[in-house]
């Protein structure tokens, strides 16, 4: 990936999204590819989701990371599921980082992404983080939250998006207060 963010590719990393009082798998799927400068979200986003497309571009550049001069589709499947909120803007950004090679496949490999980015690329808490803990434990991975939120079981806790650039900071989880390293 060169600085100009022209990179092309196609990554998937995993979230969930609230039904109920329960928190299901959601995979979120960026493809970037040449033609006009775009942001496409699919997958019964709702507006919540929608606006993503600006907060996502913002913390990404805001980071020191390039937002891809290109187009940028977002798959968030199963299509069949309403996705709601402001909780899929790291997974948003977590996916169009891994499509243009700004950060390496282990960022994502074992891992559920689940908060609100703020212009600046904050982590902001989002509700249900302890659904979206199980959830994610359900399916053997890590969830990867707010810094205010590491308290909750099997998360880890990142303040900016910047944190993304080191793989081995996701590799941690906070179990009972207690930080631990898992593989």
């Amino acid at each position: 990936m060169n600085g100009t963010g022209t990179g092309c590719g196609r990554a998937t990393v995993r979230s969930s999204a609230l039904v109920g009082c329960e928190a299901v798998p959601v995979e979120v799927e960026a493809a970037v590819e040449p033609g006009i400068e775009s942001v496409t979200i699919v997958g019964m986003p709702d507006a919540d989701v929608l606006e993503a497309r600006e907060r996502v571009r913002c913390a990404l550049r805001s980071s020191g990371f390039s937002w891809p001069r290109a187009r940028v589709t977002v798959n968030l499947a199963p299509s069949s599921v309403r996705k709601r909120g402001t909780g899929f803007d790291l997974a948003i950004a977590a996916a169009v980082l891994a499509a243009t090679g700004q950060v390496g496949p282990a960022t994502a490999a074992n891992a559920s992404f689940v908060g609100e980015l703020s212009l600046d690329g904050r982590v902001r808490t989002v509700r249900g983080l302890y659904c979206h803990a199980l959830s994610a434990g359900r399916a053997g991975l890590g969830l990867v939250c707010s810094k205010e939120a590491g308290w909750v079981p099997g998360a880890t806790g990142v303040g900016n998006l910047a944190e993304l650039r080191d793989p081995g900071a996701l590799t941690r989880r906070y179990i009972d207060g207690e930080r631990a390293r898992f593989v």
